[in-house]
């Protein structure tokens, strides 16, 4: 029965303060119509949770609309499956549909779940998890406690079991989209319910989690509306707000498998947002860090953005390049002399030819300062003498190029953004991951773009940013890339930096590129198939003459040599690479 207090409130109360975009929907709009040809799924196999009845139910029918070649329907309940599984074939006799009766809080039952991905099903492009349970609803002293367990085993055990097992068919290396109906009500504190808020929520950090062990996992967390359901119908109390349709919540979910959502992995989001407005966030979103789950405060110590200066070694016709005393002995003593002055780390790279195109350099030295201060000191420090006349025993005239601002490392990760102590974590973590694929041998393909007269400094990096890379990271995934960065020149530091590095050494100069961008594949065949797609030219680089100056841009390929982080030698390779 609905509260007095319930029915004084108006019906969107709940959309009105969880709402994030101007525009709120409480139906199916055109933009997530799961016919449409943008939110195809064409030959996708997908595997459904929850599918006999509800929301579950809804978001099979919708992803049939959207022309899936597999679905499995996963429910406890086997006639309501068959029900469901007869109306799905209806729709699209094409489809291939199987159902498979299971509790999903029981290892076993999930283990055979698995058994039919790996024996007849194949590996899932899509998991949806729709399965929930609500029936702790008394204030904790009250709650009576095999209800109140009851919610944490399907909530949140439930859908840990089948996500294992997916992730175990699916691997490390493959795409998978991860999608988990959750509730806005995870985002309360009050005293009705907390066993279904909790293991909502706890439910939705795990999928944050996902990525950071499989990076190819899109993990999406919703709010399907609050839609008349079994569930709803169980609490009479949210009744009166029920007035979002089921297909709504299942539209939004064919809407969050498609590749223009997948910006929106590992953060939350609700069905009554609009889509559109959502997606014109994106840039805000993501150097925000916004619709994650966080600790608010003031914590720790600050600590500035730590600075990076990229030394370029160009070829130099009749010289070679002493790569192996770069390795072994240059960089250790200039760790050595400059680590007290805030040298934090380095990189070397060393690079090979790339086809029949020119090389332009022998590599590149990666230098990670505390602060943009440290490299001055450094230069004028007692060991930089030292440092001089040893390099300059062996070193041609190189030129130095400065990027004050690292805007993106792998999965859109920023220096800038708020929470610093925890973003670095992430960057260190990040650079863990670093040392580990280093020792694989990695390619490295990086190129340096100046941006066209009448260009706009910002506009030339939301042009990488939002189209080239949204157009060349699905090619790059076909061709099995592992990461990539994408480096702005920061012109202000650059200037300051300048008279203070012709002070040291005159013929030295700061580049003047203003993106550099860099992928990194695990082998030079998937580089070639990648290059020799018809889509890269035709989608991923296409109208790249409109934005860049392309006589002036620069092409290097080099394996990842050495890493050496907090002046200690994780790796040296110092052997001569070639294509």
């Amino acid at each position: 029965m609905a509260t007095n207090a319930n029915l004084a409130l108006p019906s969107d109360h709940f959309i009105k303060i969880h709402q994030f975009t101007d525009t709120t929907h409480r139906d199916i709009y055109p933009s997530i119509d799961p016919s449409s040809p943008k939110l195809s799924q064409r030959g996708k196999k997908i595997v459904v949770i929850g599918a006999g009845r509800g929301i579950g139910k809804a978001i099979a029918q919708a992803f049939v609309k959207a022309d899936v070649s597999r679905m499995l329907l996963v429910g406890r309940d086997v006639n309501s499956l068959q029900v469901t599984a007869a109306e799905l074939k209806k729709m699209n006799p094409s489809v291939d549909v199987t159902e498979l009766a299971a509790e999903i809080t029981s290892e076993d039952s999930v283990d055979r779940l698995e058994e039919v991905l790996r024996s007849c099903f194949g590996t899932p492009d899509i998991l949806v998890n729709a399965a929930g349970s609500w029936l702790s609803i008394e204030p904790l002293g009250n709650s009576i406690p095999q209800h109140w367990w009851k919610d944490f085993e399907v909530n949140l055990k439930g859908g840990y079991l089948v996500i294992r097992a997916v992730l175990r068919v699916v691997g490390q290396h493959r795409d998978v989209t991860i999608i988990n109906v959750n509730t806005w009500g995870m985002l309360t504190t009050g005293q009705v319910a907390p066993s279904y808020a909790i293991s909502k929520l706890s439910m939705h950090r795990l999928l944050e989690t996902i990525p950071s062990a499989y990076p190819r996992a899109h993990c999406m967390s919703y709010h399907p509306g609050m839609v008349k359901t079994d569930l709803a119908y169980a609490h009479p109390e949210v009744l009166p707000f029920c007035e979002d349709t089921v297909e709504l919540a299942a539209a939004t979910a064919v809407y969050l498998a498609s590749p223009q959502a997948q910006f929106l992995s590992g953060r939350y989001m609700s069905a009554n947002w609009d889509v559109d407005e959502l997606e014109s966030k994106r840039h805000e979103i993501i150097e925000k860090d916004l619709l994650r789950m966080d600790l608010r405060g003031n914590f720790g110590c600050p600590a500035p953005a730590p600075f990076y200066t990229v030394t370029m070694y160009p070829v130099k016709d009749g010289e070679e390049f002493d790569m192996e005393r770069m390795i072994n002995k240059h960089m250790p003593l200039a760790m050595d002399r400059w680590n007290e002055y805030g040298l934090l780390g380095y990189q070397v790279i060393q690079f090979g030819a790339f086809g029949d195109k020119k090389q332009p350099y022998y590599g590149q030295l990666l230098m990670k300062w505390r602060d943009a201060e440290c490299p001055n000191i450094a230069l004028n420090s007692e060991g930089a003498k030292e440092i001089d006349e040893e390099i300059k025993s062996w070193v041609p005239i190189f030129g130095v190029s400065m990027t004050g601002k690292i805007i993106f490392i792998g999965l859109s990760i920023k220096d800038e953004v708020p929470h610093y102590r925890r973003l670095r974590e992430r960057i260190l973590t990040n650079a863990k991951a670093i040392r580990v694929m280093a020792t694989s041998n990695l390619i490295k393909y990086r190129v340096e773009h100046f941006r066209k007269e009448g260009v706009s400094a910002e506009d030339f990096e939301k042009f990488f940013t939002e189209v080239h890379l949204a157009a060349a990271l699905p090619l790059m995934r076909k061709y099995g890339f592992v990461k990539y960065a994408v480096e702005r020149r920061n012109p202000e530091l650059a200037a300051a930096f300048e008279p203070m590095l012709h002070s040291v050494h005159p013929t030295w100069n700061v580049s003047e590129a203003d993106i550099v961008i860099q992928y990194w594949f695990p082998s030079m065949e998937c580089l070639k198939k990648l290059v020799a797609d018809p889509d890269w030219d035709g989608k991923a680089v296409k109208g790249q003459e409109d934005w860049i100056q392309i006589e002036k841009g620069t092409v290097s390929l080099c394996h990842e040599t050495t890493y050496i982080d907090e002046g200690e030698i994780l790796q040296i390779l110092s052997n001569k690479n070639s294509s």
